[in-house]
C-alpha cells in the first residue's frame, strides 16, 4: 500500500500546529524538509520546529535532508522507530554517507538515499547494504509547486531494473510535482511512500484532498 505523506513546507506556517493535528487521522506520516541554504537556494524548518512536531504526533515523520555535511545535524533530531532520513547522495562523499546511514540503521530508523533529478539511479551501487528506501525527487530540489518532471517515470523504471539486477529490497519514495494526475503514472512502479505539498495544500481543505488520493491507490 502506497503511504501518502503531506509535505508540510507547503502548509500555512502560522498554523502549522493545527494543520499537523487537524491532519493525524487523514494521512500516513509528515515529510519535513530540511534546507541550509547552500544545497538547495532556500531554507526550511528549524531543529526545533521539527522535534516539536515529532512530540505532537505518533505518525511518522519523513525527513528531507537538503544540507552540506548531514552529519552535523543527525544529532539534533529526535527519532523515533520507522522514521524516514532522506540524505542526499550528492551532499557529502560516499564513507561519510555509508556510516551516517549505518548509524540511522542502528537507531531503527529507516534509512533513505535521496537523488538529484539528474544523478542516475548507479550512484546507488556503493550504498547497496546500508540503505532501506530510495528518493527519487521529481522536481527540482528547493521549493513546492513545481511540476512534475517527465523524466521521473524513466528514472524509476530504471531503479526496478536495477534492484532486480542487484536483488535489493528498498523501499522508493517520490517527492515533487505529485498530484492527481501524475500520481497513477506512478503506482505501477512500485513506489511506497509518496510526499504532497501544493496539490494538497493550495486552497482549502486538505484533509479533503488527501481523501482524493487516497481513492486513486
Amino acid at each position: 500500500m502506497v503511504r501518502l505523506f503531506p509535505s508540510l513546507i507547503a502548509s500555512n506556517p502560522l498554523t502549522l500546529e493545527k494543520t499537523v493535528h487537524h491532519l493525524r487521522d487523514a494521512c500516513d506520516g509528515f515529510h519535513l524538509d530540511i534546507m541550509d541554504n547552500q544545497f538547495v537556494s532556500n531554507i526550511a524548518f528549524s531543529w526545533d520546529t521539527i522535534n516539536a512536531i515529532r512530540a505532537s504526533t505518533p505518525l511518522p515523520l519523513w525527513s528531507h535532508f537538503m544540507v552540506y555535511h548531514p552529519e552535523k545535524y543527525m544529532n539534533k533530531l529526535a527519532l523515533q522507530e520507522n522514521d524516514i532520513v532522506s540524505i542526499h547522495y550528492e551532499s557529502a562523499p560516499l564513507e561519510q554517507l555509508q556510516a551516517l546511514f549505518m548509524d540511522l540503521r542502528s537507531r531503527k530508523v529507516i534509512a533513505s538515499c535521496a537523488l538529484l533529478a539528474h544523478t542516475p539511479i548507479s550512484a546507488l551501487h556503493e550504498l547497496i547494504g546500508f540503505i532501506d528506501h530510495v528518493l527519487i525527487m521529481s522536481v527540482q530540489a528547493g521549493f513546492s509547486g513545481q511540476q512534475f518532471l517527465p523524466g521521473t517515470v524513466s528514472k524509476l523504471t530504471d531503479l526496478i531494473t536495477f534492484q532486480k539486477e542487484h536483488a535489493t529490497d528498498w523501499q522508493v519514495g517520490v517527492d515533487g510535482g505529485i498530484n492527481l494526475a501524475t500520481i497513477q503514472e506512478l503506482l505501477s512502479m512500485n513506489i511506497a511512500d509518496v510526499a504532497l505539498g501544493a496539490s494538497v495544500f493550495f486552497g482549502n481543505k486538505p484533509e479533503q484532498k488527501l481523501e482524493q488520493f487516497y481513492k486513486i491507490l
